[in-house]
């Protein structure tokens, strides 16, 4: 069984070397034709990989995301497709958490100041810190992600509603309701994570509309995708609400640098790393082989799509 690798997948000189001992031939991908029963690795768009490899039967993508794949396609084609959901989770939620403690401890105010070697007074610069138990939180996406930063929202006490396609009870969260009722919700949330995949009914679903039903005080995390997002809706929006915005993602990358997001005072930007982590490689290794080892020995595959 052949094994065709992207030159940026997750495995190591040893975890080939285990590959080639148990009778995996392994080729690297130069964009060009080659023949191949396993594809491992980033699928492109458009997905050349798709036509280049003859006789392929299984597709493992080292990503969460599959938006961009023609999935009717490769169902088609008899090929499996699997996906990396599981992988980020953890890290992600972490990023989450440090953000929402970012803005209730009022943590850039004494950063600010640090950087200006200026202590403040105690009874002026405790004004804005604020605990974040008892407070409600919103997350759009009950999968893999949306679990883990329910999970731990939960440990300080925080009361967690999630929003799915199906209104359907998910762990770790008190109420779930589905994504055309949640404007039942939204109004009423303290804390809003973004965390859906990209489908053409959650394009551009942050906008004006989202933005005007949430409070005035609430803050909004979006970890999901960038194209989720009306930029200039949510420029408009902040001239008179919403406390701050985390972004992760933004519709086009690398963000512009002439974009008015960058110097917003009530927007944090990062460079869409919230599933960066030191044990990420890890785990996604780990599922890969897993996965190259069910499918060999005709096993059910971990995270199949199609």
């Amino acid at each position: 069984m052949k094994i065709i690798l992207q030159k940026n997948a997750e495995l190591n000189k040893s975890d080939l070397d285990n590959l080639k001992d148990l009778g995996f031939s392994i080729e690297y991908y130069n964009n060009e034709k080659v023949a191949g029963d396993i594809f491992v690795g980033f699928p492109g768009t458009p997905f050349k990989e798709l036509e280049d490899i003859k006789g392929l039967k299984f597709i493992q993508s080292l990503m969460a995301g599959y938006d961009h794949v023609d999935l009717e396609k490769i169902k088609s084609m008899g090929i499996i497709f699997a996906n990396a959901t599981g992988v980020s989770g953890i890290s992600i939620a972490e990023y989450v958490l440090l953000k929402i403690l970012d803005y209730y401890k009022d943590a850039q105010r004494f950063r600010d100041n640090q950087s200006k070697s200026f202590w403040e007074k105690r009874s002026i610069s405790q004004k804005n810190i604020k605990e974040v138990s008892n407070q409600k939180a919103l997350i759009l996406g009950t999968g893999d992600i949306g679990s883990e930063i329910a999970k731990r929202l939960k440990a300080f006490e925080v009361e967690v509603i999630g929003i799915n396609r199906s209104g359907g009870h998910v762990l770790h969260f008190d109420q779930t309701y589905a994504i055309d009722n949640m404007h039942e919700v939204l109004s009423e949330a303290d804390i809003v994570v973004g965390a859906l995949p990209l489908t053409t009914a959650t394009k551009g679903l942050y906008n004006k509309a989202f933005f005007s039903q949430m409070k005035t005080e609430a803050i909004f995390i979006n970890i999901g995708r960038g194209s989720q997002l009306v930029v200039e809706d949510l420029l408009k929006v902040l001239e008179t609400k919403l406390s701050h915005v985390y972004l992760d993602v933004v519709p086009n990358e690398p963000l512009s640098s002439d974009s008015l997001l960058w110097k917003h005072p009530k927007v944090s930007l990062t460079p869409h790393i919230s599933s960066s982590s030191n044990l990420l490689s890890k785990r996604l290794k780990d599922l890969v082989l897993d996965n190259i080892y069910r499918f060999e020995k005709d096993e059910e595959v971990r995270n199949k799509v199609v």
